[in-house]
């Protein structure tokens, strides 16, 4: 073999053994608008957690604000921290997709539309119709 192709052969076997490492980037559609409302008196943090590092998220929601956020379309292992209580579960983020973290002091007075979530951390869903769940 000629030296030329030896060292195009080797060439790319580098570039082939280190682009399998690269994370692949999710595209437009495999992305969604998680919408974080806070109606409580203090901070609301989310933490996201995907089947890799790069599926990782944490969310902060100053109180009385609204944060859209981009995240991969997926079901997340979550913690959510809120009215000094902390709640683990479960959402799935299957769509462009709310959630309202109502105020401390009360209970979600209902669920909310199927992309639009009221949750109240005193009584967290854990019924199979609901995105976000505790265990």
């Amino acid at each position: 073999m000629k030296k030329t192709t030896v060292l195009l052969i080797l060439a790319l076997a580098l570039v082939f053994t280190f682009t399998a490492f690269i994370p692949v980037q999710a595209g437009p559609d495999d992305l969604a608008r998680l919408t974080l409302k806070n109606k409580t008196d203090g901070v609301v943090f989310l933490q996201l957690m995907g089947p890799t590092a790069a599926n990782y998220y944490w969310l902060t929601v100053p109180a009385n604000e609204e944060i859209t956020f981009t995240v991969e379309r997926m079901f997340y292992d979550r913690q959510t921290f809120a009215c000094g209580l902390v709640s683990q579960g479960v959402v799935d983020i299957p769509h462009d997709f709310t959630m309202t973290f109502v105020a401390c002091d009360r209970q979600a007075p209902n669920q909310g539309e199927p992309s639009q979530e009221k949750i109240s951390l005193f009584d967290s869903p854990t019924g199979q119709e609901w995105y976000y769940q505790d265990f």
